[in-house]
């Protein structure tokens, strides 16, 4: 703006010294009276101070815009600054809630629980084929059906002496894969697999 306001002067000070000598060589020309004269010199003094005010006028006008607009374009930086800030304060706290949920002791038991569950299914999966007796194998153990507080539905897959047999029972919810293959397990023959359904006394409870 420094550069702007000295050409402005600049310039005011030439629209003067214009008027100025204007004045003084017409009115040193001039035939008119002395009162005249003066009165003269003062119309020109006032058209030019006129002349200087409403140019002065006119550039404070656009000064004051210019730092209006300014002013408006630094409020909108300043609130969506702010706004960053508030968003990146939100998201610390989410992220430093979640942290220590992962570093609590809560996170850990429950990692522990679960992989100890993979595991055992892992390990159960490993156990097939299950070598029961020379010519009886059991292939596969699968639980079909879970109804939470009544029972589970198990289909058995298995080789006797060459043949592939299947057989369904169905067992308390509470039974676990590994109870269920040792139970299979203690039986001789695929006839005995049948013996371990409770389906009378479960289904109708």
């Amino acid at each position: 703006m420094y550069k702007e306001n000295k050409t402005l002067y600049l310039f005011v000070i030439g629209i003067i010294t214009a008027l100025s000598l204007i004045a003084g060589i017409f009115v040193g020309n001039s035939d008119i009276l002395v009162n005249s004269r003066y009165g003269f010199v003062v119309i020109i003094c006032a058209a030019a101070t006129f002349a200087v005010c409403s140019i002065v006028g006119y550039r404070d006008k656009r000064l004051n815009d210019a730092y209006f607009k300014k002013f408006t374009d630094a409020s909108e930086e300043a609130n969506k600054y702010k706004q960053r800030m508030m968003d990146v304060a939100e998201e610390r706290d989410s992220l430093k809630t979640q942290l220590e949920y992962y570093t609590s002791g809560a996170v850990k038991d429950e990692y522990e629980t679960l992989k100890n569950k993979c595991e055992a299914i892992e390990s159960f999966r490993n156990s097939f084929p299950y070598r029961i007796a020379d010519g009886y194998i059991l292939y596969n153990i699968l639980r079909t059906n879970l109804q939470i507080g009544k029972a589970s539905t198990w289909q058995i897959v298995g080789d006797y002496n060459g043949d592939l047999w299947e057989c369904s029972i169905v067992r308390p919810h509470t039974q676990s894969c590994k109870e269920l293959l040792t139970l299979v397990a203690s039986t001789k023959e695929p006839n005995e697999v049948g013996a371990l359904n409770q389906s009378e006394t479960l289904l109708w409870e």
